[in-house]
């Protein structure tokens, strides 16, 4: 795989990373993690 491949594959997960912390950041109230 070459760089572009890399990098565009590290920007989809960091997105999805970013949606999946702000569905815990908004659901804090409802958390049932402890």
């Amino acid at each position: 795989s070459n760089d572009a491949e890399v990098d565009a594959s590290i920007r989809s997960l960091q997105s999805v990373i970013d949606m999946a912390d702000d569905i815990l950041d908004s659901d804090d109230t409802d958390a049932t993690f402890d």
